[in-house]
């Protein structure tokens, strides 16, 4: 299963951590 995520653009590094973060929780319990 292969985890491909868009580039982040933002002008926040918190918000992309944010998002980088709920992504991988999300993918972890996908599996």
């Amino acid at each position: 299963m292969k985890h491909e995520l868009p580039p982040i653009q933002t002008k926040e590094p918190s918000e992309a951590l944010r998002f980088t973060l709920l992504a991988w929780i999300y993918v972890v319990f996908l599996e």
